[in-house]
């Protein structure tokens, strides 16, 4: 059964657990991230079903914050997918509601925009958002000086802990597509059974280029034509607007994002 381990490892801990059970796949982390302004004492870890480590993510308690971090996972991971969801939802609740949350994104592939993107939509704040000062005014000045320093391209934010309801609002990039999600692929008329709050999930992971995932059939929306883009665009409009059309307009879709529909059919999406 894949699951969140109970316990709470130490650092050292944790990276002996997972390189006994990733020989091939060793946890790697910056130097400068093991001690200093982002040092994690505390880890949750995610098994596979053989209990062998599959993803990870940190914590650290200071006297005026909360700094969070290190979320890895392996390749065998990636696959299965849910891997954000899972731990925070572990974590989340092992953090001082009282105290405000720091975390930096740099994404390892080195799409911070993406990254941080998505971190907005998930209650983050960063330096240019609307807000950030009134984050900013529950942190010391130290804190918020040795942060602008150590990243000072603006790509750190601050958060309050989540309660349960605004948990379940947050999307991440590796969640795993629910069951409806399959019942589409599988049987497209199943469409007209699909909720409005569905169809709205769907539309922002095609525009956020997160479906369709097969690289080789079909092209990220962001790298699709013009006339490519406002076909998809109004087949979306045309499932919110026709409900019992929901089917006919996610074919429209798949159509539009094929590479064979779009001019440049050969172009790289990368990851």
């Amino acid at each position: 059964m894949v699951k969140v381990l109970p316990a709470i490892f130490s650092y050292e801990d944790m990276k002996s657990k997972w390189n006994q059970d990733n020989p091939d796949e060793q946890y790697t982390r910056r130097a400068d991230l093991v001690t200093g302004i982002y040092a994690l004492d505390n880890w949750v870890i995610r098994v596979d079903d053989e209990q062998n480590a599959i993803s990870t993510v940190g914590w650290k308690e200071h006297p005026s914050h909360i700094v969070v971090g290190g979320m890895l996972a392996t390749k065998k991971g990636r696959e299965i997918g849910g891997n954000n969801r899972a731990l925070q939802d572990a974590r989340e609740p092992q953090l001082n509601s009282s105290k405000p949350i720091v975390a930096a994104f740099g994404h390892r592939d080195g799409d911070n925009s993406r990254w941080m993107a998505n971190a907005r939509k998930n209650g983050w704040r960063f330096s240019e958002d609307e807000g950030f000062d009134e984050f900013k005014s529950m942190l010391p000045e130290q804190i918020i000086n040795q942060w602008n320093s150590a990243y000072p391209n603006g790509n750190w934010g601050i958060r309050t802990v989540r309660g349960k309801d605004e948990f379940a609002k947050c999307v991440y990039e590796d969640d795993v597509l629910p069951a409806w999600w399959n019942i589409v692929k599988a049987k497209p008329n199943s469409m007209k059974a699909i909720s409005d709050s569905q169809w709205l999930t769907l539309k922002e992971r095609i525009l956020n280029d997160e479906v369709p995932v097969d690289r080789s059939k079909y092209v990220r929306y962001t790298n699709l034509s013009k006339i490519n883009k406002r076909m998809v665009l109004y087949y979306l409009k045309l499932g919110f607007s026709r409900p019992r059309r929901r089917a006919e307009a996610y074919k429209g879709v798949l159509e539009e994002m094929l590479r064979s529909s779009n001019e440049r059919y050969d172009i790289e999406d990368g990851n």
